[in-house]
């Protein structure tokens, strides 16, 4: 969808800027889906250390 978006009439550094925020947005998502993992983890062992 943000590519369709992106494909109308823009400059070309708007375009990247684009591409580069669609990217950014990727990798937030697997970031938040191991983040979820790592947050579950690191709680199991706090209650360890606590």
């Amino acid at each position: 969808m943000s590519k369709r978006l992106a494909r109308r009439k823009m400059p070309k550094h708007e375009l990247k800027r684009v591409k580069a925020f669609a990217l950014k947005q990727a990798v937030e998502k697997i970031r938040a889906r191991w983040g979820e993992k790592a947050i579950r983890l690191a709680s199991t062992d706090n209650k360890q250390t606590d």
